[in-house]
């Protein structure tokens, strides 16, 4: 077929065998005027006041991807023969950088038509998606650029509109898809008006195998929960059980998954049937695991925790409420709630209440401040209950370590630990010198048992609390916990400081360690009394 100009669907073929063809990839300004060999992998429509567009997503042989605009003045001499799956060869185009609300590609350039530019349609070179999978965990992690679109992939785990907790409705402005990837990391979707009706009258029919869905040409918004992901003007395009080689597995991991769960539902049925029978009435039997065995590929997920802090965090995109909790085998992980959420759970939520919970999404621990060892954290859903139970246990569990290795720099500044010893030297300087109650800062010395010293440095949210605290401190030991502390380097030297507002100054705190901490130096000073009257 030859090649036709768009301005003239009648005008004479014109060919230019000495024009090169290049890869997509090594598209730039300089190898014009040049050709390309691709396939229409997505063609859609944008319209705005300014002007209506046919837009394509272009991909060469070698799965490199650029995005191509056809404007209104050429967009009615032949524009729609440009069917998605066809294969052309093009000439004569426009290169100009990627701009606007949202980048189809990773491409820096975008594909112009203009009033030379022609196309020729060619056999098939191949039928490939040329699709381009992202982790969920990168999503959430933060990794990835929002001004870019992706490609995912996963089980549809529910669909709803559960954004305001109500029942899927027949006016359909918006519905919200969560997606569970193969290493059980949840993400939540919102898909605008014009995607509902096609995506419900596909999941309404009857399915026995898992529903997977690829979402392509993603993009990613900001919520107060995170990132999750929605369409792109009418570029992103949903696909229900696609057949392709990737979603041939995907099915295949998840029936894997779901035989080894079936197993223990009939298990769990039957252990339900013998209790039954004896006691006359049936309850089902709780399975929960460790905090140390959590991670996205765990299936069971209940566990039975401790608060240990609830702190706010805000960031540049939003605010959360954060817990630390513990089993009662001393195991820690982060959860981090959205910070609405948090508060609708005040009898609950309260530093040392033991709850059970479920029903939460795991992810690789958040970067910055490590405020537990855990490789993971929680991060909580809009269906996570906790419900709170009995104690487990009264202790604290102090994770305490050495001055010696904060002092040689065993712990990295991003690690957090406990720390105990007695106050010496309080001053609102560096030196200690002076008190000044409206200083911004405050500093003291820990000694610990072995006479040996470390200086700490106070935020100015610490300070008003911890002096108000000291002066009622009417005994010649304090006993200072300093919980959940990090490293900071000052001048050279090492020194402890407080984790944003994670971390927690217990003076005097009635418990085992403090009582053997304060012992010791009672016997000491009776040591040095001895000494100085002989």
């Amino acid at each position: 077929m030859a090649d036709i100009p768009f301005t003239d669907s009648l005008a004479v073929p014109i060919v230019r065998d000495n024009v090169p063809l290049v890869r997509v990839s090594d598209l730039n300004p300089s190898v014009l005027p040049c050709k390309i060999r691709i396939r229409v992998l997505r063609r859609f429509k944008c319209s705005s006041i300014f002007d209506d567009t046919l837009q394509l997503i272009l991909v060469d042989t070698e799965g490199h991807k650029i995005h191509a605009i056809i404007r209104r003045g050429i967009l009615g001499r032949g524009g729609f023969k440009f069917f998605q799956g066809r294969w052309f060869i093009l000439r004569d185009f426009d290169l100009h950088p990627s701009d606007g609300p949202f980048r189809p590609t990773l491409h820096a350039l975008t594909l112009h038509w203009n009033m030379a530019t022609t196309a020729t349609q060619i056999p098939s070179l191949g039928s490939d998606d040329y699709f381009n999978f992202v982790s969920f965990t990168d999503i959430k992690g933060l990794m990835l650029d929002r001004n870019f679109c992706y490609d995912l992939i996963g089980r549809i785990v529910r669909v709803g509109n559960f954004e305001d907790g109500e029942p899927i409705n027949n006016v359909w402005n918006q519905i919200y898809v969560e997606l569970e990837d193969e290493s059980g990391v949840h993400l939540q979707c919102r898909l605008p008006s014009g995607y509902c009706r096609k995506l419900l009258r596909a999941w309404e029919k009857p399915r026995d195998d898992p529903t997977i869905l690829i979402m392509r040409f993603a993009r990613l918004e900001v919520t107060r929960d995170g990132l999750r992901a929605t369409t792109a003007c009418n570029c992103t395009r949903i696909m229900l059980d696609r057949p392709c080689s990737e979603v041939v597995a995907m099915k295949q991991l998840f029936r894997a998954k779901d035989r080894p769960s079936a197993h223990r539902v009939v298990l769990n049925r039957m252990a339900t049937n013998i209790h039954s029978s004896e006691k006359k009435k049936r309850n089902r039997r709780d399975i929960f695991v460790d905090v140390s065995e959590l991670n996205p590929m765990s299936i069971v997920r209940r566990i039975k925790v401790k608060i240990l802090r609830i702190f706010e965090s805000c960031t540049l995109f939003y605010e959360t409420l954060e817990l630390i909790l513990v089993d009662a085998k001393g195991h820690k992980i982060r959860a981090i709630i959205p910070r609405d959420v948090g508060y609708r759970f005040p009898k609950t939520l309260i530093e040392g209440n033991w709850i059970a919970l479920n029903h939460y999404d795991i992810v690789p621990s958040s970067i910055g401040i490590r405020l537990t060892t855990h490789e993971y954290e929680i991060q909580w859903l809009s269906s996570t209950l906790p419900s709170k139970i009995k104690s487990l246990s009264s202790g604290d569990f102090f994770s305490f370590v050495s001055f010696e290795a904060i002092s040689n720099g065993f712990f990295d500044l991003d690690i957090s630990y406990d720390l105990i010893g007695r106050v010496l030297r309080v001053g609102s300087d560096a030196e200690g010198n002076t008190i000044n109650i409206d200083g911004k800062e405050i500093y003291f010395d820990l000694e610990n048992e072995n006479c040996e010293r470390l200086r700490c440095r106070l935020p100015w949210f610490y300070v008003g609390k911890f002096l108000a605290e000291w002066s009622q401190c009417n005994d010649d030991i304090i006993i200072c916990i300093f919980r959940f502390a990090r490293t900071e380097m000052s001048e050279g030297t090492r020194r402890a400081t407080a984790s944003y507002t994670c971390s927690q100054i217990l003076l005097n705190h009635s418990c085992h360690d403090v009582t053997r901490m304060r012992g010791i130096f009672v016997n000491k000073n009776h040591q040095q009394m001895s000494h100085i009257q002989l």
